[in-house]
């Protein structure tokens, strides 16, 4: 359990870091473009780039099952809901329906 987590959170930091890369890239157009070609709201691209990226975080949700997890005898997806939208969730779902026998629809 202990690896399985670890390789989660490795797997988390992987997407976090990917996410910084491209996020300064896309917020320094979006302010660049709010500069040449302004609109009614000051900032609305670079804004709303912030916006995505918030959400991201917390669709991510890096660090908020590790409050529970240390507890749980099943870690980082004990501490989570099946289904819930981070991605903890996420892989919980998918791991609970394939020990359950289901496999996604379309595949053999």
């Amino acid at each position: 359990m202990l690896l399985r987590d670890l390789a989660i959170f490795g797997f988390k930091v992987l997407l976090d870091g990917l996410k910084d890369v491209v996020l300064i890239q896309v917020a320094i157009v979006a302010a660049g473009l709010d500069i040449l070609f302004p609109t009614d709201t000051h900032g609305k691209r670079f804004y709303a780039v912030l916006r995505k990226s918030e959400d991201f975080d917390r669709w991510l949700n890096m660090y908020h099952v590790a409050q529970k997890a240390e507890y749980d005898e099943e870690g980082l997806l004990g501490a989570s809901a099946a289904g819930a939208d981070g991605l903890i969730g996420k892989i919980e779902s998918m791991v609970t329906n394939r020990s359950a026998g289901n496999r996604p629809s379309g595949t053999g």
